[in-house]
């Protein structure tokens, strides 16, 4: 066995080392923020609109979250159903699908990269509880 010795380890892969943890890091206080901003939207729309629910609320949480049309709002939560609810077993979309979804897209494209090393839908976990 050879122990590695601080002149083995160049500044190179430190730099990407770090650079990683820091983006893991990032991503994970992104998702938490995000996932609470969605909650307090989730609950002032509801407040609003009680006969809402399902993919109809999360249509509109979206709609106004992202200040988008009705048709983007929809393909969001499509999406979400596609990425979330259909494996490994088909079940409803839930809300903390579509913050999930919401939230990795964000990540992915403003860092435009393939995928994040967080486990979003975790942290997105942690905060939406489950019958949302």
């Amino acid at each position: 066995m050879r122990f590695i010795e601080v002149g083995d380890f160049d500044k190179r892969t430190l730099r990407k080392w770090f650079g990683e943890f820091l983006d893991a890091l990032t991503d994970e206080r992104f998702a938490r923020r995000e996932s609470r901003k969605a909650l307090g939207l989730y609950h002032s729309v509801h407040r609003q609109h009680p006969e809402l629910e399902g993919r109809a609320l999360y249509q509109e949480i979206v709609k106004r979250c992202a200040n988008d049309p009705l048709d983007s709002a929809r393909d969001y939560v499509r999406h979400a159903e596609e990425s979330f609810a259909a494996w490994p077993a088909e079940r409803d979309v839930r809300f903390r699908d579509v913050v999930s979804y919401i939230v990795f897209d964000e990540r992915v494209l403003s860092k435009k990269r393939a995928g994040t090393s967080t486990d979003i839908e975790a942290v997105v976990a942690a905060v939406i509880p489950a019958e949302l």
